[in-house]
């Protein structure tokens, strides 16, 4: 199989929105070794190429992937190649390749195959073929038995932010920015990095919300305004000065222990270790997850409401034996008031009136392709900007606000008022209509 044959498979792939289609392609493929070096390429977490955007040469070659391209990629990794050198090199390798071929290697260094898959799915399909990004979702009180939970003995309650999620990598002298689905964040972090290498010691994996500051007033950007900066910085734009990033911690794991998906110590020492290295720090963009411990569910609503009060999403409510999984854990559990649910992009719907020659809605599907519903609500930049690049936006998924589960006048499983929120560049899976019962239900 040569490069032109692995970009086939890959629009292979990105043609169906189902998980389970994605995976039993990859399965297929996944012996061949060049299927391995470019998956690896495109979504090793901790390789970053430098480079944002990419534009395909205007006239292709016959070439295919070599040892010359990887080369490439190598050196563009350790930065032994940059600035002006770097697209002199990558625009002669483009056009000694084929038109597919060309398309690959552009989308390796923008680090997204376009086949709506991520390190979760590869490594479904391939064990351990790409370095882990572990990620612990939360339970909802419903599937967890609250009353059997030890009070007398105090559980821990943290703000639930309203920002996005962060891994942070450390080993040896490096730190490693990743988003959950693994995305290198590499824009913006200068400050960011310097304190992490500063407080928090290395082999371990740290997890948090990451936030935009506005630096006018110090406050924190509402969650729409500052996943647009965040957008931004992972598709290569600078940092405005008149923002800066900031990491709310609650969580840090042995890199031995993330790579085995399970973790061996509980939670209170594993936080209390967190409170040493950074509680009393005064950091600004370093800081500790809002807390405190509650003895009773009363005490934990109390928390809740005045986090609601505040304009905050709510709660996160956790055990203190609770060891780190990747995976749902009941041993923390989400208080939320809000009803929001992924979904994948698997088409277009044109508008009507003043919207007839662009984007209407957005059809929308669960990943098991059981829920179905037609999505609007966006702003006019966003209805243009989707409309003009649509073939990119297929298999994105995004987070839609709604009021009920119900079945539409088709008889098809869909959303009572569902609202477009933003698009998840965080995520590549949707929610299954079992996960979105479950959010409706809470």
């Amino acid at each position: 199989m040569d490069s032109d044959e692995v970009f086939d498979m890959i629009e292979l792939i990105g043609s169906d929105p189902k998980r389970s289609f994605k995976v039993t392609v990859l399965k297929e493929i996944g012996e061949n070794p060049l299927v391995k070096r470019v998956l690896c390429a495109a979504y090793d977490p901790l390789v970053t190429y430098g480079i944002a955007t990419v534009e395909q040469p205007l006239r292709c070659s016959s070439g295919v992937f070599n040892d010359h391209t990887f080369e490439l990629l190598n050196q563009l990794s350790d930065r032994t190649l940059t600035g002006n050198a770097a697209r002199q090199a990558i625009r002669e390798e483009l056009m000694r390749l084929s038109c597919s071929s060309s398309e690959l290697l552009c989308r390796i260094l923008t680090r997204d195959l376009r086949a709506g898959i991520d390190t979760k799915t590869i490594n479904a399909a391939i064990p351990g073929l790409v370095t882990r990004m572990g990620y612990m979702r939360c339970s909802l009180p419903k599937q967890v038995d609250m009353a059997s939970l030890n009070w007398e003995q105090g559980l821990y309650i943290q703000e639930k932010a309203d920002g996005a999620f962060l891994n942070i990598t450390r080993i040896s002298d490096s730190v490693y920015f990743n988003t959950r689905k693994g995305t290198p964040l590499t824009e913006g972090v200068e400050e960011l990095s310097r304190n992490c290498l500063s407080l928090l010691p290395p082999d371990y994996q740290y997890h948090g919300e990451l936030l935009v500051i506005h630096t006018s007033n110090g406050k924190v950007l509402d969650r729409k305004a500052g996943n647009g900066v965040l957008n931004s910085l992972l598709s290569g734009a600078q940092l405005d000065s008149w923002f800066k990033l900031r990491v709310l911690l609650w969580d840090m794991v042995e890199l031995d222990e993330i790579n085995s998906g399970k973790g061996l110590s509980g939670y209170a020492s594993r936080f209390s270790r967190l409170v040493d290295l950074i509680g009393h720090s005064g950091n600004d963009s370093l800081q500790l997850i809002p807390n405190t411990i509650v003895g009773s569910m009363e005490e934990a609503l109390e928390f809740y409401r005045s986090m609601l009060s505040l304009g905050k999403e709510g709660a996160i409510l956790k055990t203190p034996a609770g060891l780190w999984l990747d995976g749902t854990s009941k041993h923390q559990i989400k208080l939320k008031e809000e009803k929001e649910a992924d979904l994948v992009i698997v088409g277009f719907n044109s508008g009507k009136g003043k919207y007839k020659d662009t984007l209407g809605s957005l059809m929308c599907e669960s990943s098991d392709g059981i829920v179905r519903v037609n999505v609007s609500g966006f702003t006019d930049a966003v209805r243009d900007e989707i409309w003009q690049n649509k073939e990119s936006y297929i298999g994105k998924v995004v987070a839609i606000k709604f009021n009920s589960v119900i079945n539409n006048k088709s008889g098809r499983t869909s959303l009572f008022l569902p609202e477009f929120v933003e698009l998840r560049n965080d995520k590549h899976e949707a929610n299954t209509l079992s996960e979105i019962l479950s959010i409706g239900e809470q």
